[in-house]
Formats: C-alpha cells, structure tokens, sequence
C-alpha cells in the first residue's frame, strides 16, 4: 500500500482529519484526506491539534465546532495508533522486496552523486539531475 501523502510503500488507513481556524465571523477550513502512512497520520493529527487548540476558538461558529472537530480527529487518530509502522511491515515480511522509504532514505544518504548526474529520487521516484545542494527540486529530499 502506498501513502498518498508522502508516498511512503507501507500499512495505510483512510482517515479524514480537518483543521479550522475561527476568525470571529468567518472561518478558515483545511482537511487531509485520503489513505496515509502511520508517520503522516501523526504528523498531520498534531499539527491539526495544535492549530485547533489555539487559532479555532476564536469566532461564532468555530467555538461550537472546533471541540467536535477535536474530537473527530482524536478518534480516528486513536483507532490508527495499532497500525504497524513501516519498518513492523518489513520486519513481518508482509511485503516481501519492497524497498521501504527508511532503508531507502538512509542509503540515499550514504551514496555520494556528482553533480549533473541524472539519478531517481528514492522518495519520490521522479528523475532529477542531481544539484550542488545535492537536493531533490520534487521533494528537497537529500540526495
């Protein structure tokens, strides 16, 4: 399974996580949707928390709607912290050669590429030439 976010090959969940910020009379809405990776689900979930804690109290609407977007969230946040991270997955041989984007990005760092080198990101598969900052453009992965 691959995360729609990060494009990680690993254990995905669909999840539906929203963020708002109450601007007295109006409100800013954001949600992130989709079949995500247990790192992105955590990253994504507090980030949300955060900014829902502090910026999505603060208008009419958004103080009744902020808790039962909290609450939204931490549920579903809680029923994906059972699933096995990327390297469980590997570990469990539950998809047996697939390169996982840990190992990958490890050895990406360890290999050394000169400059002008047209190579594949690991992380985001698309074909870059490699720069003096030695950096992906698509995904400013190192490379």
């Amino acid at each position: 399974m691959t995360c729609e976010r990060c494009g990680a090959e690993a254990p995905t969940r669909r999840v539906n996580f929203y963020r708002n910020i109450g601007l007295l009379v109006f409100r800013l809405t954001e949600a992130t949707e989709g079949k995500l990776c247990k790192p992105c689900i955590h990253q994504v979930f507090w980030k949300y928390l955060l900014i829902n804690l502090t910026l999505g109290w603060w208008g009419a609407i958004s103080i009744i709607l902020t808790p039962l977007i909290i609450l939204s969230n931490t549920v579903q946040y809680l029923f994906c912290l059972g699933m096995p991270t990327a390297s469980q997955h590997a570990v469990a041989g539950e998809s047996p050669g697939t390169a996982l984007e840990a190992t990958s990005h490890d050895a990406a760092r360890s290999t050394s590429h000169t400059s002008g080198e047209i190579i594949e990101c690991p992380f985001c598969r698309t074909r870059v030439s490699v720069s003096e900052r030695g950096t992906c453009p698509s995904c400013q992965a190192s490379l």
